[in-house]
């Protein structure tokens, strides 16, 4: 997939990554702690740029606490995004296996699946996708989101428009309450 990222002469491209905690790699206790209130993004976004991170936007919802990005050092990026979750966490250590880290077109990929609601506790819930517009939106206001980024999220929503449109993923229960009282 061509995202649009043409590299200026003579730079290193940089390359998507992806950190973060969900609901499959964590527990909801550990992503209480991770969360990130809106008031606080730009200072956490200012640390992730500061941290090898060229682009980068926060997700913080009740089942996923992620940074998405973009990168030339996505090793670096990840290493601080990492710590900077650990540092949430108020024990580094213990929650290091929580996390997981994306680079390239498995981030792509997920940044995809998490607009399309693939990646959702409840498969086809539209309520992620207004989310994650909001996550750009700060990101964007707060100077986080480049060329690279624009492109990535622009082609996620687009994939999750067709999800919608062309697949009957939303014809099922769309809510966990939902789908807790059809059990």
């Amino acid at each position: 997939i061509d995202m649009g990222h043409r590299p200026e002469h003579g730079a290193a491209p940089a390359d998507y990554v992806v950190v973060g905690a969900s609901h499959k790699t964590s527990s909801a206790a550990s992503r209480d702690r991770l969360f990130i209130e809106d008031a606080d993004v730009p200072d956490v976004l200012a640390t992730l740029q500061q941290g090898g991170f060229d682009q980068a936007l926060v997700v913080s919802t009740c089942d996923r606490v992620e940074f998405h990005g973009a990168a030339v050092d996505t090793d670096r990026a990840g290493s601080v995004a990492r710590k900077l979750l650990g540092q949430r966490a108020g024990d580094p250590g213990s929650v290091d296996g929580e996390f997981f880290h994306l680079t390239g077109i498995a981030a792509a990929r997920h940044v995809f699946a998490v607009a399309a609601s693939l990646e959702s506790v409840v498969v086809g819930e539209s309520e992620v996708l207004g989310q994650l517009k909001v996550a750009h939106g700060l990101a964007r206001d707060a100077g986080g989101v480049g060329r690279e980024l624009e492109s990535l999220m622009q082609h996620a929503y687009g994939a999750a428009k067709d999800v919608r449109t062309n697949t009957a993923i939303a014809e099922g229960p769309v809510s966990l309450a939902t789908a807790a009282v059809q059990a």
